[in-house]
């Protein structure tokens, strides 16, 4: 079984049972444990020595060798060990002291943490940590020694902007936390940390800033992500449909982002970010409609620029939905809706064509799809050539062969210009399943089908909230104040009020700006 919702299963074996039993305080039989819960495995360490005055204590330094920085062990943990025992032999001496003085005294690692069952042991050992045991011990200590091995912060490439900071996202869960805390430095970010899956012990940070976040919504999250249970979560992906209240919709109703100034902006107006490792995207709840068209860059530029290039967004959307199938229907139902020298030349192009024009947009619209997919998935060095080819020769051979009509190809091509404008991914795929959908309505109904298209898909929007924020807000339930930072986005000086949809504990985001004659006061400038 892949994974359970929730945490209701009992252990299939008694490993989970001798896992929490007490450490055995037998240096033989913990190694002869771990050792075999370690099997043959190549990157498998235990280093013993002897300390003390008489070099009568042993000790044991157990870890994985693929996923801890040895320097450090060897430098911190090892060398302050030889360093202690020379200093104190007889501290050394006495199994009943020897753990205390090791803890306080020996070990000048920066980060320790105290293990009192096996269980502990092989979690820390498998985070890349080094655990550290001495005979005669009924605790162990483990040492953060983990490799932080990663690539390093580059410009974003699936949110890149004009204007803005240009570092993203990495596989690093740490480093990733370190983008977002020099952005806000306050001891109000609140980090909450989880593991989940039994096999990959994925780290889970969850985000809120104290004072700013609902409670509830901070509540809620850490209790959906407590109930899941998985075996493996490889990919933020993974738990985003465990946060979803709804599932079975293609609306997109957790945002996921990769770039650390949106996540910020985010906490700011009180949302819950959620990093996992290995992946360098976030994922923020709670999330509505309108906040899928809002980029960071909106909030770096001028109003006046922001407002027209989120009205270009909204319009696009609109035009990758329903452009193929307002097409199908005027020309299979409406004809005489279209000016009469414009009908005699689509007509005359479909003179020669030998399929339906609702087949001909489908299959123009499946080749496109093949066409963007290719480009993603074939290597980088020949994404170009193809996109060039299947857009350029196949395109033009389909209307010289008389399969299409260039009509159509104008069509697709404008409606896939229009589904790369938005920022959210997620919702480009959701109009790209939706418009197949439109299409068959369209050929089968004309504009009526359309329209009772548009209908069942607002109602279903309608239908949809994430942790308790109506999907359509502000226009359902309706809130004209929210629209100053919907459809346009005002100056920044006149939004002073975060969401109210999320509840937030402060709700005013300025509280002193004041315009006399166009300008701030001289009490609020400084001048004054």
């Amino acid at each position: 079984m892949f994974f359970s919702r929730y945490r209701n299963r009992q252990p299939a074996s008694g490993t989970k049972k001798n896992q929490n039993e007490p450490i055995d305080p037998s240096l033989d039989q913990l190694f002869s444990y771990i050792k075999q819960e370690f099997s043959e495995s190549p990157d498998f360490v235990i280093r013993t020595f002897s300390a003390g005055n008489n070099n009568e204590t042993r000790f044991g330094i157990i870890y994985l060798e693929c996923l801890v920085d040895e320097k450090v062990i060897d430098e911190w943990v090892i060398k302050s060990l030889t360093l202690a025992s020379g200093l104190l032999p007889k501290e050394f001496d006495d199994e009943a002291l020897s753990f205390d003085m090791v803890k306080n005294r020996a070990l000048s690692i920066g980060k320790i943490a105290i293990l009192e069952t096996k269980e502990k042991i092989i979690k820390s050992i498998i985070s890349g940590n080094a655990v550290l045991v001495g005979a005669g011990w009924k605790k162990a200590i483990s040492c953060s020694t983990a490799s932080e091995k990663s690539r390093p912060i580059s410009e974003p490439t699936a949110q890149s902007v004009i204007r803005g900071p240009l570092d993203s996202f990495t596989e690093s869960i740490k480093v990733n936390l370190s983008l977002i805390r020099r952005r806000i430095r306050s001891p109000h970010l609140k980090v909450k940390s989880l593991d989940l899956g039994h096999f990959t012990h994925t780290k889970i940070f969850v985000l809120h800033i104290e004072g700013i976040a609902n409670p509830k919504i901070v509540k809620d999250v850490l209790k959906r992500l407590k109930e899941i249970d998985i075996d493996s979560v490889l990919e933020s992906g993974y738990i985003e449909s465990f946060l979803e209240e709804k599932t079975f919709t293609p609306f997109p109703t957790v945002l996921t982002l990769g770039r650390p100034d949106d996540i910020c902006g985010n906490l700011m107006d009180g949302r819950v970010a959620i990093l996992v490792d290995n992946t360098p995207f976030a994922l923020v709840v709670p999330s509505s409609f309108r906040h899928l068209f809002m980029a960071s860059e909106d909030y770096y530029q001028r109003y006046d620029i922001a407002s027209f290039l989120r009205l270009v967004r909204f319009v696009s959307f609109f035009v990758s939905l329903v452009l193929p199938s307002l097409y199908v229907a005027l020309i299979t139902h409406h004809p005489q809706m279209l000016p009469t020298s414009l009908l005699i030349n689509l007509s005359a192009q479909r003179e020669n064509v030998p399929i339906p024009t609702l087949f001909e947009a489908i299959i123009m619209e499946l080749m496109f799809e093949v066409i963007r997919e290719a480009g993603i998935r074939a290597p980088r060095v020949l994404s170009t050539a193809i996109t060039i080819v299947g857009a350029i020769v196949l395109g033009q051979t389909a209307v010289s062969a008389g399969l299409v009509t260039p009509a159509m190809v104008i069509v697709v091509a404008i409606t896939g210009l229009a589904s790369f404008v938005n920022p959210s991914y997620e919702l480009a795929i959701t109009a790209r399943l939706i418009r197949f959908v439109m299409m068959i309505l369209a050929a089968t109904f004309g504009l009526l089908g359309i329209t009772l298209g548009l209908v069942v898909m607002i109602s279903h929007m309608n239908s949809l909230s994430s942790f308790g924020v109506p999907y359509l807000e502000p226009f359902s339930p309706l809130n004209l104040k929210a629209w100053g930072d919907t459809f346009i986005r005002l100056p920044l000086w006149m939004i002073r009020k975060r969401p109210a949809d999320l509840h937030p504990l402060k709700k005013n985001m300025i509280a002193k700006y004041r315009l006399r004659n166009g300008r701030p006061s001289k009490e609020e400038d400084g001048s004054g």
